[in-house]
């Protein structure tokens, strides 16, 4: 059988089947999307979702210069 599109050639996917990218112009506005309403209620559903509820969702944040 090939492999399904969730997995990586290197196989260290570890089971995560989704993943989201968001670019913000800096820490404030990170923090203005955290709180904002419709974050909220959206990361409410992705946990509710996921296998294991909040033990199955993983979030980094990483700070990039250009």
């Amino acid at each position: 059988m090939g492999a399904s599109q969730r997995e990586s050639p290197e196989k260290i996917e570890r089971g995560y089947h989704h993943g989201f990218v968001v670019d913000f112009a800096d820490w404030a506005a990170l923090a203005a999307y955290q709180a904002h309403p419709d974050h909220q209620a959206l990361g409410a559903k992705l946990v509710e979702n996921a296998s294991g509820g909040l033990d199955g969702i993983l979030v980094f944040d990483l700070p990039v210069s250009l």
